[in-house]
């Protein structure tokens, strides 16, 4: 991309008219000669905008329109980022990677924790994710891969609240959301302050508070040959 024209949508521009705003494309700072949407495409105050309507309004300004066919799944679904964002909000990450083409990614630094994890001998890495910056998968643990500047790591991956150490929030007040990620084979230095971004293959089960943390590690031992299974990565146990 050479150029990127960000326009703030506030109300002003909502009031914009559908055939205003297709002579706006025409007119700098964008100037366009050519614009590609797809079927079902609606713009302008309310709407009211088509694809047809924009294609007459485009001749009169000399600004061609092509309207381009949505591509469906197996299903016949149009794919759609709207389909995508409630996939992977309902933890559905393997049906949203074969939309999507590619596993699922969130992205963010390693930021220190309440060391828990290193205490109960499976050490994670608290990834800083921002729920504005990407679509944050519903709670639960995750098979994946988390890319860090060496190299790639096969990662049980939790989304969640950590209930089995956080007692439920009362009040207004509400647990604080994390994204950990055990890498099941990385003996190196610790990652703090190193971005991080973990690929999300696949999901294993919803979060769950136990009876304490023999029992937490317990399951999480299982999860592992779980997920090990799910990368086809052999390991101890595996």
């Amino acid at each position: 991309v050479d150029e990127l024209l960000v326009v703030p949508f506030n109300r002003s521009f909502s009031r914009v008219r559908a055939d205003r705003f297709v002579e706006l494309l025409s007119r700098p700072p964008i100037g366009a000669d050519a614009i590609v949407v797809g079927d079902g495409f609606r713009f302008g105050h309310g709407g009211t905008g088509t694809i047809d309507l924009m294609r007459d309004v485009g001749r009169s300004v000399g600004l061609a329109v092509e309207g381009t066919q949505l591509i469906s799944s197996g299903d016949d679904k149009p794919i759609s980022s709207t389909r995508i964002r409630r996939l992977i909000a309902q933890g559905h990450v393997e049906e949203a990677a074969g939309l999507l083409g590619r596993p699922h990614v969130l992205e963010g630094r390693v930021v220190r924790g309440d060391q828990r994890g290193r205490a109960i001998g499976i050490p994670t890495a608290n990834v800083a994710v921002e729920p504005t910056d990407a679509a944050v998968p519903g709670k639960g643990v995750y098979a994946g891969v988390a890319v860090l500047a060496h190299g790639r790591e096969p990662a049980a991956i939790n989304i969640g609240v950590v209930p089995t150490f956080v007692e439920p929030a009362s009040g207004p007040e509400r647990p604080v959301f994390r994204v950990e990620a055990h890498l099941l084979d990385y003996s190196g230095p610790d990652l703090y302050d190193q971005s991080v971004r973990l690929e999300l293959h696949g999901r294993v089960r919803d979060e769950r508070r136990f009876g304490g943390a023999d029992e937490l590690v317990a399951q999480i031992r299982e999860d592992i040959l779980v997920i090990r299974s799910m990368l086809e990565v052999e390991g101890e146990g595996g």
